[in-house]
Formats: C-alpha cells, structure tokens, sequence
C-alpha cells in the first residue's frame, strides 16, 4: 500500500444486502465495524481474582448471568457459567491486551477475525427475528441488556439487546452469506434498509 493511502473500512455485508420491500423500512441492519472480540473463561478457582481484576481494569464486573456489563467502551456479555464474550471499540489489539492482563487467572481467545457483529434495529426487528430465532425477544423476558446464545436459521449466534428496538448479533464470518440471505428473506415484508452497511460507530 503506498504511503498516505488505506482501505476505508468496509462490511462484508455491503454485497449481499440492499433496500428491499415497503418503505419506510420497519428493519434496519448494519454491521459494527473496527470492534475487537474476545471469548473468555475464567480458569477454575481463580474467579474472586479474575472479577476483581476485570473491575480495576475497566470499571466493571463481569455478569454473573446472560446480561451484559459495559464501561468505558468495553462490554462483557455471560455466555455461560463462567465464560463471557468480551466485546471493545478500541479494535483487534484488544484480545492481546486482554489476554495479557488477565494471564494466569483466565484463558482469552481473541475471535475478532472470526465473528462479526451486526446491528439489527426498528419497529420490525422483533418480527423478523420471531422468523428464525429459537427465543422469545418480548420485552418482558428479553430486557435491554439482556444476552443470549441460539440457533438462527441453523447458525449459531449470540444476540444482546442494546435498545428498544435494537439488537446486536454475533454471527461467525464463515456463515454471513447464509445469514444475510436468512435476514434479507425475514425482513422482506417488513421493508429492509441496508444502505448504512460500511459506517456504524454507535457506542456498545
């Protein structure tokens, strides 16, 4: 690459996605660009120490439980007894960094270059997930801030709510073909607009 040039950042989505069905969209969608990604699980016996940890780092406590805690630009959503996705604005650096700090007390594996994350938004999200996702998404079971691990049209994922009408996904980069086909299909009756795919900088 000549110097004084880069690549803009770009989702891989920006091909397979485009506005489709009724307007006004009812859903909306657009992939988090630039975040870096980390599964992490405390190693037996040292969970006081890895909590405890965690909160001087970054000013929050890992959930004991399928919710979300976010401070700083950094999230940690429970994914499973003692095992947390570790979600950061600050890029693919993180997981290094993160598994640098927490030596010794849990085990970091950095899935940034594997998982990508989409935000799925509007007055139809709900719906169109009702289409393939194995959970029930009603406000009164699924709050904001509330995390779970499913089967979405036979691809695994982990989905959070961060709003009220607004749905962050983790899907594995292998299957986006497949998952975007899945959502292009769901949304259709709803409208679908996917023209914001290469920009979204909104906070975790």
């Amino acid at each position: 690459m000549a110097d004084g040039f880069a690549l803009a950042p770009r989702s891989v989505f920006a091909d397979l996605l485009a506005p489709i069905g009724p307007t006004p969209a009812g859903v909306f969608v657009s992939e988090r660009l630039g975040l870096g990604l980390a599964a992490v699980e405390s190693r037996k016996g040292r969970a006081p120490e890895f909590f405890a940890r965690v909160e001087a780092l970054h000013g929050l406590s890992p959930p004991r439980g399928p919710h979300r805690a976010v401070a700083g630009g950094i999230a940690f959503l429970g994914v499973g007894p003692n095992r947390w996705l570790a979600v950061s604005e600050s890029g693919a650096a993180f997981a290094d960094d993160l598994a640098l700090s927490l030596d010794g007390i849990a085990s970091v594996i950095a899935l940034t270059d594997g998982l990508l994350v989409l935000r799925i938004a509007g007055p139809r999200a709900r719906a169109a997930f009702a289409k393939g996702l194995m959970i029930d998404l009603d406000p009164g079971v699924f709050a904001v801030g509330d995390v779970a691990s499913s089967i979405l049209a036979h691809i695994a994922v982990t989905i959070w709510r961060t709003g009220e009408s607004s749905y962050d996904v983790a899907v594995p980069r292998s299957f986006a073909g497949d998952f975007g086909r899945w959502l292009a299909e769901s949304a259709a009756e709803f409208g679908l607009a996917a023209d914001g795919l290469a920009m979204t900088q909104a906070p975790i």
